[in-house]
């Protein structure tokens, strides 16, 4: 990564989960990273509706993007990811 670089993080959360508030805590969790992020958080009925929609965050971030961590218990076909795509700016 270069100096103008930053990470964009789309995290999967199940249905329900108030998408504004996890966004606005994961940025309070990772304050002073000295990093610039973007973070997207999409449920998984997102990603199942609007996940293969090329014009959408999501589409790319899916494809493109890294898996940084999926959750210990997962439920059925549930999709638990976090991805991180390095963009260079």
């Amino acid at each position: 990564m270069g100096p103008n670089s930053d990470v964009d993080l789309l995290v999967v959360m199940p249905d329900g989960v108030h998408r504004r508030r996890t966004a606005q805590d994961l940025y309070r969790s990772l304050t002073g990273m000295g990093i610039a992020k973007d973070i997207v958080v999409a449920t998984e009925s997102d990603i199942r509706s609007y996940g293969d929609n090329p014009s959408l965050v999501l589409f790319p971030a899916l494809r493109e993007g890294r898996e940084l961590y999926r959750a210990a218990e997962q439920i059925g076909s549930r999709l638990s990811w976090g991805l991180a795509h390095p963009r260079e700016g």
